[in-house]
């Protein structure tokens, strides 16, 4: 699971550090344009945060703490479209990478004990998108560490050839999907499974 935070934190980098970054470096003091609520199972009294990543690093854009039945509701507003993460709690792997727009009312429902596999994401046209992408790359993860584990047993070319099995998966879901709809503010996270390895 580290490693799938270390991924989604260095391709939202990446996005930001080619893009203009004068709006993310500030602290985000807009009119509340975006709402972002949900429920998370074993998180209750934890603190979860939206924040995004600037060529300078994180950036808060809004906190809050959960409620002891799971729920959590922040407020908050955006310049425009972009990257964010919801972290939930201190540890960075339990962080969901999602884009918002202005005008955006996302529910986020998942596990934190299971929080890749287990999230829901409804009010937006990409929800039924994300949850299946989480899942891909939950299994291209699960996958990778078990291609690891022969390290030894396999050379370099094979365990790179079935890493590209699971990989290809997540792969040809993003470009399915972004060329199903063009304008999805989701690909600006699909779009980082078509980067070359």
């Amino acid at each position: 699971m580290k490693k799938l935070s270390i991924l989604f934190s260095v391709l939202a980098l990446a996005l930001f550090a080619c893009s203009d970054d004068s709006a993310a470096e500030k602290k985000v003091d807009k009119d509340i344009n975006l709402v972002v609520n949900g429920i998370i199972q074993s998180a209750a009294g934890q603190p979860i945060a939206i924040v995004t990543e600037s060529q300078n690093g994180r950036v808060l854009v809004d906190q809050g703490n959960i409620d002891q039945n799971g729920q959590f509701k922040l407020k908050t507003g955006i310049p425009g479209m972009g990257l964010y993460i919801l972290q939930i709690g201190s540890n960075p792997d339990n962080g969901l990478v999602f884009t918002a727009q202005p005008g955006d009312s996302i529910f986020m429902k998942g596990d934190l004990n299971d929080l890749f596999t287990s999230v829901q994401v409804t009010g937006v046209e990409w929800g039924n998108d994300y949850q299946t992408y989480m899942r891909l790359l939950k299994k291209m993860m699960d996958g990778q560490n078990e291609i690891m584990q022969k390290q030894g047993q396999l050379s370099q070319d094979e365990m790179l050839k079935e890493y590209m099995v699971y990989k290809n998966e997540v792969d040809q879901f993003a470009a399915k999907q972004i060329l199903k709809d063009p304008s999805s503010s989701f690909n600006l996270v699909l779009s980082n499974s078509l980067m070359p390895t």
